[in-house]
């Protein structure tokens, strides 16, 4: 199982629940990732990104702060 939680002011939201064996989430999230490859042409290899580069890529740059 698992569960995602958000907070709202006063109060605990349920954004997402999921019910499926290990099994079958192990092989979704192989799927997931080996879908997110990107060829790299200078070396002839697939380039696999992590969670948290995918996630920069979705973020916006703040230039006063200079970070992501």
């Amino acid at each position: 199982y698992a569960l995602t939680l958000r907070v709202n002011t006063n109060r605990v939201i349920v954004a997402d629940w999921i019910t499926i064996p290990v099994p079958e989430l192990k092989r979704r999230l192989g799927t997931w990732f080996s879908d997110q490859q990107t060829w790299d042409g200078w070396n002839n290899t697939y380039t696999y990104w992590s969670v948290w580069r995918l996630a920069l890529a979705c973020a916006r740059w703040d230039k006063r702060k200079n970070k992501y």
